[in-house]
């Protein structure tokens, strides 16, 4: 048995009456150790317990968060872009380019909402975009209403939008903030 679980798995089943009569004799002579476990087990005491834990560690918990960040950047960035590069090309049929002009550098393609929509979206979702809705747009399975545009077609999208919205007066509807 090369793999660890397996044999886990298989000493656990072959000593089922050993163990389970040593939890019990831990359990009897352990008692307040035992309340701790189950305190913990429950969902809402463990809630009450990490929230409190969390306030009293707090400078801990940011410096590890710093610390943590500039050890794992390059990972970090990895995973994103890989994200990325899946989202933008499963909405722009196999190849990562822009829907209106062609353009192909990555760094400058991102996702549309094509009703124009996308503020109200984001904050519906809790979003503020990049990465989190990339993994919301894979995790839901690419939903349809969506494009890849480059930054420059994007901003003549906008430019033209909001031309349009204030001409019509709907620039309060969609939360778009005027010049």
């Amino acid at each position: 048995m090369g793999n660890t679980k397996e044999y886990g798995r298989a000493y656990r089943e072959k000593n089922k009456e050993r163990i389970s009569a040593n939890k019990k004799r831990w359990r009897k002579e352990h008692p307040e150790k035992q309340r701790e476990y189950e305190r913990r087990r429950d969902p809402i005491k463990k809630r009450a317990f990490n929230e409190r834990w969390k306030l009293e560690h707090k400078d801990e918990l940011i410096d590890y968060r710093k610390r943590y960040y500039l050890e794992h950047r390059t990972e970090h960035r990895q995973r994103h872009t890989r994200v990325k590069v899946d989202v933008v090309s499963r909405y722009s049929g196999g190849r990562c380019v822009c829907n209106k002009c062609g353009f192909s550098d990555i760094r400058a393609l991102s996702i549309d909402h094509i009703n124009n929509d996308g503020g109200c979206h984001r904050r519906e979702l809790g979003k503020k975009g990049g990465s989190g809705f990339y993994r919301w747009l894979r995790d839901n399975n690419y939903p349809s209403g969506y494009e890849v545009l480059c930054f420059n077609c994007q901003m003549i999208k906008l430019s033209e939008f909001r031309d349009w919205a204030f001409s019509v007066g709907q620039l309060q509807y969609y939360g778009v903030k005027t010049r």
